[in-house]
């Protein structure tokens, strides 16, 4: 689960403290809250180690830590699908052969892929973008993501968006009536005119909070573009919270788990895929975190109301519309990003010298 409890700066420490020699230690670069915690005690009771996790609060933020260490102090590290290409062109990651593998059997086959003939990536889970809101400030919901900005830039409602450039991004694409993977100069630059419109309305970029500080719990905001997950946990925390993915279209999202180049520790970071995809566990965790899994045997264990339950496991119609990010050329990339702090940086320029 996206819970931001921030332990970044304290476990980036640990992580590049850590002896070259502790061969019963593991870094791993992830989601805050992204693992069952108990299931993380089970594996260091069961192979006597030790788990030490770093944690993110959103995309940009996990680069911008794997820069500045050139891939070193992990052994794991989560990427989305979109961003696997480029740590992998940074040489960051290091191939996994399925041989070291013996639960590879119960991955999925529609979420493994290779490179250059190489699995480089054991898929994680899997879920989609959506829309949350308060059913006591909100009467009539927005269906798609052009009536969500639409509400912003009126001013209709607060609205929360995320601050993870390529999914907001992605977003206002789908708004403007693109695919999430159009990439010419006209539609990023309306997808970017649209965000700014609405930070300039009632819209705010926040990172994911998962407890009672959350805006859309605090009351902060009425309604605030989510992960599926996040948003099935906050309703847990809030009655008043449903939540809803626009049919007509919407991101669908893969994280993976990579092993780096530079672990110190490769035999014990298999042992821990391993050990997350044998199919009981899988269940476990899928269930604690509220995401899909993409271990095709572990289906089989989960609870009826999580398997069933449309929020995690959407409908038909829902998966037929969704569409997942590709990854694109670094001068692609770069326009994304060029135009999304425009439309960020901008608008905060102008809101400090109203």
């Amino acid at each position: 689960m996206r819970r931001t409890r921030r332990c970044l700066c304290i476990g980036f420490l640990l992580a590049l403290c850590l002896p070259a020699s502790a061969q019963n230690s593991l870094s791993l670069l992830t989601w805050s809250d992204y693992l069952d915690p108990d299931l993380v005690q089970q594996f260091e009771r069961e192979f006597d180690a030790r788990v030490e996790i770093v944690s993110f609060d959103n995309e940009d933020q996990r680069d911008r830590t794997m820069t500045s260490a050139d891939g070193r102090g992990f052994d794991l590290i989560l990427v989305n699908n979109n961003s696997l290409p480029d740590y992998i062109a940074m040489d960051w990651l290091a191939p996994i052969d399925p041989k070291n593998m013996d639960q590879f059997q119960h991955i999925d086959p529609r979420w493994l892929q290779k490179h250059d003939d190489q699995y480089y990536a054991i898929p994680y889970l899997w879920g989609t973008i959506g829309i949350a809101w308060r059913t006591d400030r909100v009467q009539q919901p927005p269906n798609d993501w052009g009536a969500l900005y639409a509400l912003a830039v009126e001013s209709k409602h607060a609205v929360e968006l995320m601050e993870n450039h390529r999914d907001l991004m992605a977003t206002a694409m789908l708004a403007n009536g693109h695919s999430v993977n159009e990439h010419s100069t006209a539609a990023i630059q309306q997808a970017s005119d649209i965000i700014k419109s609405a930070l300039q309305g009632s819209a705010q970029l926040n990172n994911p909070i998962l407890n009672r500080q959350a805006p859309l719990i605090k009351g902060d905001v009425d309604l605030a573009m989510m992960y599926n997950g996040d948003a099935l946990f906050l309703a847990e925390l809030e009655p008043n919270i449903r939540f809803t993915v626009p049919s007509s279209a919407t991101v669908l999202w893969i994280d993976q788990w990579t092993l780096a180049r530079k672990s110190r520790n490769r035999a014990l970071a298999l042992s821990f895929l391993n050990f997350l995809n044998r199919p009981e566990i899988a269940a476990r965790n899928s269930e604690y975190l509220h995401y899909a899994t993409t271990n095709l045997s572990a289906l089989q264990q989960l609870d009826d109301d999580v398997y069933s339950n449309p929020m995690i496991y959407p409908s038909k119609a829902i998966m037929e519309n969704a569409q997942v990010i590709q990854a694109k050329p670094a001068e692609i990339q770069a326009r994304y990003q060029y135009w999304y702090h425009r439309a960020k940086y901008r608008t905060a320029k102008q809101a400090t010298t109203r």
